[in-house]
């Protein structure tokens, strides 16, 4: 993470607020009135979509697990930063003092630590910062020594104090040098945030306050102002990871060539899909993937990524070298082979039933079944029917209660995507003639289409240990106004999904590291 001075890049969401002398004194709060207010002091702009939210991991394997810091079965910590700009002051006047207030609504929500907190020298000098395992923000004394992933400010203008530390409201006071100015920039607040478990976000309200130096006749008068306070609301939900650097991700990636095990292998059928699936990781949580090769199951992605439980999880993407269930089946049984993961996932899109969804459902395949297999005979017109063979194959029971209880929040920036559980019907040949009037004589539940699920969950009958689940994005529906466009949102939308579910399934409490324990 750097942090540098530089304004806020042009942006249609950025809050420009404006300082207004105050007459009557006291700090305005949500719903007070001033009595009067006069005169322009200065500006400052804050975008609330630049604010940095990174969850702080916990569990075996984290430096964070300790028993100085706090209880992580009842708090959540995030590290957030909060950048704004300070600009230039009109009329010849300067900046005496700035005052930046926040206060959280959540009374148990708090700033667990607060950064920078008293900074008294001059700072033109990139310094570095991390997360201590107590989760305070200390400067690093040496890279090779910190765990976690480094903060860097490229200044610190004297004089900074943090105030609040353990409570919900807290401020920051800047400060100039012996009475000079306190420099316009881009100055960044950090809060190590303890909210209780299971929190999804937490509203407040920010304000600034100013003590402003104003030329005169003869000299300078102090005027103070302040802006209006602004609701500030912290979305906590699928935010990406604080990472942990060294300790578990050389463990992590010492498993992946070492042992040749992961914890969970993504499939998908074509490229287009797993290159869908890498970009959402890697937007949602900060995944770095690395191309390896397997003598037996060719080329693949490899990557560590944590559960909501701070656990690293080994990642293993990979794609078919052809469509198709034949080309699936073999693919998916050696990769299982191979490599052994606690859980098995297919992402990518699919054809939907026009009549029951639209682009960019999503649906989770309960089963699968091959609406092709049978007999071909001869009727008594002599013309050609097929005497059904209809064998379902389904995702392991326990996968499907917790997918139907498990509470999936959308990033705000997607599009809104429709979950569906249903069967999901696959054959050997692209379909752009509407076969769902066909499909649900065979399967009445039946709403979705594609050529690889049979093969996936057939494929994983054949391995009871591993957990597994299929989820597919609607593309098109398999009708004569079938098209690519909707390939890609389809399958990131899949992938958003698998991503989300991965980190709160994949735990060692619902599926225990069997390897680990072999190893």
């Amino acid at each position: 993470m750097i942090l540098n001075n530089q304004p806020l890049p042009e942006s249609p969401v950025n809050l420009t607020f404006e300082f207004r002398e105050r007459i009557e004194g006291g700090v305005r709060r949500p719903g007070k009135e001033f009595s009067q207010v006069k005169g322009l002091l200065g500006k400052v702009t804050l975008n609330p979509e630049s604010c940095l939210i990174r969850y702080i991991p916990c569990g075996q394997g984290s430096p964070f697990q300790t028993s100085l810091a706090p209880d992580r079965t009842k708090w959540d910590l995030y590290l957030v930063d909060i950048p704004f700009t300070l600009h230039q002051a009109p009329g010849g006047s300067y900046y005496r003092e700035l005052t930046f207030f926040i206060e959280l609504d959540h009374p148990q929500a708090i700033a667990y630590d607060l950064f920078p907190r008293y900074v008294t020298t001059r700072g033109e000098e990139a310094k570095v910062y991390t997360l201590s395992p107590q989760m305070k923000i200390q400067e690093a004394k040496a890279a090779s020594d910190q765990f976690s992933q480094q903060i860097k400010f490229m200044s610190l203008h004297p004089v900074i104090t943090a105030f609040g530390e353990g409570e919900n409201e807290f401020y920051w006071v800047y400060r100039g040098i012996d009475g000079k100015e306190v420099i316009p920039e881009t100055k960044h607040v950090l809060v190590v945030l303890q909210v209780p478990c299971g929190t999804t976000s937490v509203e407040g309200y920010i304000q600034y306050m100013v003590d402003v130096a104003s030329p005169i006749l003869r000299g300078w008068i102090r005027r103070n102002g302040e802006t209006d306070s602004y609701a500030l609301r912290l979305n906590l939900k699928d935010v990406p990871l604080f990472p942990v650097a060294d300790i578990s991700a050389r463990k992590a990636r010492s498993a992946i060539n070492g042992q040749q095990h992961f914890d969970v292998c993504v499939i998908c059928a074509l490229a287009e899909e797993a290159q869908a699936f890498k970009e959402e990781a890697n937007k949602q949580l900060d995944c770095d993937f690395e191309l390896a090769r397997s003598p037996h199951t060719n080329h693949y992605y490899q990557a560590t990524l944590m559960n909501v439980r701070g656990e690293p999880l080994t990642l293993h993407l990979s794609w078919l070298p052809k469509p198709g269930p034949l080309e699936a089946g073999l693919h998916i049984k050696a990769v299982l082979e191979e490599f052994q993961p606690r859980f098995a996932a297919m992402t990518g899109f699919c054809a939907g039933d026009r009549t029951a969804t639209r682009l960019g459902d999503l649906v989770i395949a309960e089963s699968a079944f091959s609406y092709n297999a049978g007999k071909i005979v001869l009727n008594e017109s002599g013309e050609q029917d097929i005497l059904h063979d209809t064998e379902m194959w389904h995702s392991h029971p326990k996968v499907l209660q917790f997918a139907k209880g498990f509470t999936w929040t959308q990033p705000e920036s997607s599009f809104p995507n429709k979950v569906h559980f249903a069967p999901m019907a696959a054959g050997e040949a692209v379909r752009a003639d509407n076969p769902f009037p066909c499909i649900r004589v065979l399967v009445r539940k039946a709403i979705a289409l594609d050529m690889e699920s049979t093969a996936f969950y057939r494929v994983l009958a054949e391995f009871s240990t591993i957990h597994s689940l299929l989820v597919k994005g609607i593309a098109d529906h398999a009708d004569n106004e079938k098209d690519d466009d909707y390939h890609y949102f389809a399958s990131a939308a899949s992938a958003r999904y698998m991503l989300s579910f991965i980190r709160e399934y994949v735990t060692s409490d619902i599926i225990p590291n069997l390897m680990k324990k072999a190893i």
